[in-house]
């Protein structure tokens, strides 16, 4: 009678302890499950000197290499064009490298640049490269998103989410990004260079990494203060 009870007992136990190291497994597997298919963002965030205004845009810039993205950055005065973007043919002759017109854009600049938001009247739209071919300017044409919905203003500050795919990223890269404002060109995004970083941001793509800078006071090009940048930060979630 002992040995049966005891028996039955075991297989009891035994069938518990089977039954909760299935649960345990099942909650882990959903657990990894869950963390695999969570695509990671970048959350940027840009203070400026006081209020951005319509009269100004703003141009993020990104390269997952390691050369410089380059753009016009003479500190008298330059005229900025991105690829995509109207402009005065005017001003593109006049402030292009060698004199050519658009192509020296192409040739000098855009080359390097592998994607590029442009923020304007609390609108964020990606543009997506690569930008080789100063005949496919006009063609160069917004990438359609999501995203621009998560930009916001408030007050001084521009802010912003991006899932690292659109921007053509996997974890374990680096992205590098400069960040531009402009006057507008008349009724074009185009127009006078107004502020830029002097230094490139970076930051490695890995969950909770972040990456900030304080530049109030360090650029050259005496803007105004509602396209003066004065720090950035930059998350990934």
């Amino acid at each position: 009678m002992w040995k049966v009870f005891l028996m039955m007992n075991r297989k009891v136990v035994i069938s518990l302890a089977v039954a909760c190291l299935l649960l345990f497994t099942s909650a882990c597997a959903r657990t990894v499950t869950e963390k695999d298919l969570r695509e990671l963002s970048l959350q940027f965030s840009i203070d400026f000197a006081s209020s951005p205004t319509s009269a100004y845009s703003v141009y993020l810039i990104f390269s997952s290499g390691s050369d410089d993205i380059l753009y016009p950055n003479n500190v008298a005065a330059d005229y900025f064009v991105a690829p995509g973007q109207d402009f005065d043919p005017t001003e593109v002759v006049l402030y292009s490298p060698e004199g050519n017109g658009l192509s020296d854009y192409y040739d000098s600049y855009f080359g390097t640049w592998e994607n590029y938001i442009l923020i304007h009247n609390d609108e964020a739209l990606l543009y997506p490269g690569p930008f080789s071919d100063v005949n496919d300017h006009d063609d160069y044409s917004i990438y359609s998103s999501d995203f621009e919905e998560s930009n916001a203003q408030s007050g001084r500050t521009l802010s912003f989410e991006i899932p690292i795919s659109e921007l053509g990223l996997d974890e374990g890269d680096t992205l590098s990004f400069q960040i531009v404002t402009i006057i507008n060109d008349e009724d074009t995004k185009s127009g006078y260079l107004e502020d830029a970083l002097q230094d490139e941001g970076q930051i490695d793509i890995y969950d909770q990494e972040s990456n900030s800078d304080e530049v109030a006071g360090t650029s050259p090009y005496d803007p105004d203060n509602a396209a003066e940048i004065e720090s950035w930060s930059v998350d990934v979630n």
